[in-house]
């Protein structure tokens, strides 16, 4: 990508995190997210089992 390349690309991304800024009400709150996972954590070390539900756990 040339060097005006970069620059257009830079302004395209500043313009749109400003205006997305501008679009987002005052008031808003942050939220909680809340995660299910698909099976239950039996092992909490990541050594001793290979699944990968402990491992996101962890």
């Amino acid at each position: 990508m040339s060097q005006f390349g970069k620059s257009v690309a830079a302004l395209w991304a500043a313009a749109s995190v400003i205006g997305l800024s501008a679009a987002m009400p005052a008031g808003v709150q942050a939220q909680t997210l809340k995660a299910v996972m698909h099976s239950d954590v039996k092992i909490l070390d990541p050594i001793w089992t290979t699944a990968y539900i402990q491992r996101n756990f962890g």
